[in-house]
């Protein structure tokens, strides 16, 4: 099977320039879409074997409809965003190969040593098969899980934590002491439990956003982590540290 021609959709950005980079490196030839190019969506998925979409989540699903039609006879069609349903759903109404692919890590990471989950479905194929064999031969760790387990699993691994970080960060705010004053006064891990909010609330705002709104398993997560915040806040209220203890104890217990 020779080498595949790798078109990028979203080339330019973080990390679709990421990993059109990392292809090049190993030599294959890598064709680029975005905003400012000459090459366009449509002409990309005509001319490439694989065709990856790597664009912000809620203009996904828009843009694999307008490239289907288009796509090469015998190619594939895969993504790199942070969901899986909604653009596997897409994905699966051309006529292409279909795997959905989502890098654990940010665009400041090397892609070698790193995981990245892959979605097959019913269409996934040769190319799907060869995407996984080259991640794997460049010390890729793949999991394979389905999109639905995926977006379930997304929905705590990234949707809760992430959450938690940015209304932590938020009450700092609303706190309104410098955060340079408080560092002053922190132990090492609650320096780092800050350090850790700066660093989330550094990022882009948009795919951050489309992490907590277009997963449908979200908002059931956040009501219940209303529900804790709302359980301590009466216990605090009341001074009542019996209570504080039980509900310290359950989580040490689950943790």
């Amino acid at each position: 099977m020779d080498s595949p021609v790798i078109g990028i959709i979203g080339g330019k950005g973080r990390m679709g320039r990421l990993f059109a980079d990392f292809f090049k490196e190993r030599g294959l030839k890598v064709l680029v879409s975005d905003q400012k190019t000459k090459l366009s969506n449509k002409d990309l998925a005509a001319k490439a074997d694989i065709t990856i979409i790597s664009v912000p989540i809620d203009i996904t699903k828009e843009l694999i409809k307008e490239v289907l039609p288009h796509l090469k006879k015998g190619s594939a069609i895969m993504d790199l965003t942070s969901l899986k349903e909604i653009p596997i759903k897409a994905m699966l109404k051309g006529k292409a190969e279909v795997l959905g692919l989502h890098p654990m890590f940010g665009n400041s990471n090397p892609i070698p040593n790193q995981t990245v989950i892959a979605c097959r479905t019913k269409k996934s194929s040769l190319w799907s098969d060869w995407m996984i064999k080259f991640l794997k031969k460049n010390k890729v760790k793949i999991i394979e899980m389905t999109a639905k387990e995926h977006d379930k699993i997304m929905n705590s691994a990234q949707g809760l934590i992430h959450f938690a970080d940015i209304t932590f960060a938020d009450a700092l705010r609303r706190n309104k002491m410098p955060v340079k004053e408080l560092l002053k006064y922190t132990s090492k891990a609650s320096e780092l439990k800050v350090m850790l909010a700066a660093r989330l609330i550094d990022q882009d705002a948009g795919l951050y956003g489309n992490m907590q709104i277009a997963n449908k398993n979200t908002l059931k997560s956040l009501k219940e982590y209303k529900k804790s915040v709302d359980d301590l806040i009466k216990i605090v209220k009341k001074k009542d540290l019996k209570s504080f203890k039980k509900y310290f104890q359950k989580n040490k217990d689950f943790l």
